[in-house]
């Protein structure tokens, strides 16, 4: 015996599964805390674990520190810093500030902010490559930072 499907019923079939398919995608994660209490999910906590904030924090790693090769050509992606960017890297609560503004949106907490101040005192700040590095660590670490990786 063979079953017959007319178009129609596969087409009705093809719609259950979708609509089934995107019942199971509605994000269920519920963020402990007001969240929870008011009965509200938050999805891009579900979409940020371990594996993704690892694999995310080594891309922006790459990301910041591959220097711009001499061919112009390339199609890599990478930072070029500007003139004042370089001025910027020189003071430690500019610098700060400022990529808390560029990168979290100034959501960073003045505890968090004053902590990368004071990561910055025992770099250089001497020459071009002292300023790139400042600029760059401290980006690279407002990047990997929960204010960052989800904003609100």
């Amino acid at each position: 015996m063979t079953a017959i499907r007319s178009p129609n019923a596969h087409g009705i079939a093809t719609a259950a599964a979708c609509i089934t398919e995107i019942k199971e995608s509605v994000p269920r994660f519920v963020q402990p805390g007001r969240l929870a209490t008011q009965g509200l999910v938050s999805p891009e906590f579900q979409i940020l674990n371990a594996a993704t904030l690892v694999s995310t924090t080594n891309f922006f790693q790459v990301y910041l520190n591959t220097r711009p090769p001499a061919d112009t050509i390339s199609q890599l992606v990478r930072i070029r810093l500007s003139p004042a960017d370089f001025a910027l890297a020189r003071n430690s609560e500019k610098l700060v500030e400022q990529l808390n503004v560029r990168l979290a949106g100034g959501s960073l907490q003045k505890s968090v902010t004053e902590r990368l101040v004071r990561m910055l005192a025992p770099f250089l700040a001497t020459t071009d490559e002292d300023l790139e590095s400042r600029f760059r660590s401290v980006a690279y670490v407002i990047l990997a930072s929960p204010q960052c990786a989800i904003q609100k």
